[in-house]
C-alpha cells in the first residue's frame, strides 16, 4: 500500500518506529523522530520525500536494511527532493544481508547548496557493499564519533562549481573510516562537468578504500571542466588501491582555442605509512590550437 499525504511527522515519545517490509511511503517532507533509548528501523521499505526535506532522528540506533532473516534479496530505500538527514545517538547500520540473500539500501538526496545526504552518527556508520549515497548537484557529508565501516558507495553528480564545491564529499571520523568506493566525476556532457573534493579525515585511526575518482567531463563548447580536490589524513595508515583527478579534456571539434581543465590536488597526510596502488592527476589535452593542456 502507498500513502501520499502533504507532510508525514512521526514522534514516538517512548518507544521505537518500525516501517517494515514492503511498506511504501511517499509525502512531500517526512520526518521520523525517537527519544532516546529507542531505535528507528527501516527494513525493506521504501520511503520518499517528494518535494522536500527527509530527517531521521533517533534516541538511539538507526537500522536501515538490518534484518538477520532473509528468504529472498531485500531493498530499503530512502530518497529525497530535498535533504536527506540521518541523526542517531547511537550508530547507523545499513545493509547488513544474510548470505545467499543480500540486503541493498539506497539513500539519496538533492536540493543544491547545503542538502544533499548528511548522516551523523555518536557511534559508527556502518555501510555494507549493498549500500550506495548519492546526491545529486549537491553534498554528502557523512560524520561519526566511532568509525565510519563497511565497503559503501558515496557518489555526487551534476556539479556546476569549478571549485569542487558543489558535489563534494566529506567523511569524518574520530577513529577509523574504510569504504568501497567514492565517485564525484563529472559527465562528459554539453557543458561539460567539474569533478567534486573528496575529503577524509580518520582522527585516530586508519583509511582504507579501493577507489576515489574526482574526474572532470570533457567540455563540448569551450575549456575543460576541472577535477576536484583529494585529501585524505589519517592518525594511522593510509590504504588505497586507485585515486584520480584528472582535468577535462576541450573539444578538438570546436573552432577556437580551449584550454584543457585543471586537475586535483592529491594530498595523504598519515600518521603511520601510506600505500596506494596508483595516483592520477594531470590537466585535461587542449584542443591544439593555442592554449596548453590544464596544469
Amino acid at each position: 500500500k502507498t500513502t501520499t499525504v502533504a507532510g508525514i511527522h512521526l514522534h514516538a515519545n517512548n518507544g521505537a518506529i518500525e516501517v517494515g517490509p514492503g511498506a511504501s511511503v511517499e509525502a512531500a517532507t517526512v520526518e521520523l523522530l525517537t527519544q532516546p533509548g529507542h531505535d528507528i528501523s527501516i527494513q525493506g521499505a521504501s520511503i520518499w520525500a517528494s518535494h522536500g526535506p527527509l530527517t531521521l532522528q533517533s534516541g538511539r540506533d538507526v537500522l536501515l536494511g538490518t534484518t538477520g532473516s532473509l528468504t529472498a534479496d531485500q531493498f530499503t530505500r530512502l530518497d529525497a527532493a530535498g535533504k536527506l538527514s540521518i541523526q542517531a545517538a547511537g550508530s547507523v547500520r545499513a545493509g547488513i544481508g544474510a548470505a545467499p540473500y543480500a540486503s541493498y539500501v539506497d539513500l539519496s538526496g538533492e536540493g543544491g547548496a547545503g542538502q544533499g545526504v548528511s548522516i551523523a552518527a555518536g557511534g559508527d556508520v556502518d555501510l555494507s557493499l549493498d549500500t550506495s549515497v548519492g546526491a545529486w548537484a549537491s553534498t554528502i557529508d557523512v560524520v561519526a564519533g566511532g568509525s565510519i565501516l563497511g565497503q559503501g558507495h558515496f557518489a555526487t553528480w551534476e556539479n556546476a562549481s569549478a571549485d569542487g564545491t558543489g558535489t563534494a564529499v566529506t567523511l569524518t571520523a574520530e577513529g577509523s573510516i574504510s569504504f568501497d568506493s567514492i565517485h564525484t566525476a563529472g559527465y562528459s556532457e554539453g557543458a561539460g562537468q567539474h569533478g567534486g573534493n573528496v575529503t577524509l579525515t580518520a582522527r585516530t585511526g586508519s583509511v582504507t578504500g579501493y577507489q576515489i575518482s574526482t574526474d572532470a567531463g570533457t567540455r563540448y563548447d569551450a575549456d575543460g571542466a576541472n577535477a576536484g580536490h583529494v585529501t585524505v589524513s589519517a592518525g594511522a595508515g593510509i590504504a588505497l588501491d586507485y585515486i584520480s583527478a584528472t582535468g577535462g579534456s576541450a573539444n578538438e571539434s570546436i573552432d577556437a582555442a580551449g584550454r584543457g581543465g585543471r586537475a586535483g590536488n592529491v594530498t595523504l597526510n598519515a600518521g603511520s605509512g601510506i600505500a596506494v596502488g596508483s595516483i592520477h592527476a594531470y590537466g585535461g589535452d587542449s584542443n591544439g590550437f593555442n592554449f596548453p593542456s590544464g596544469l
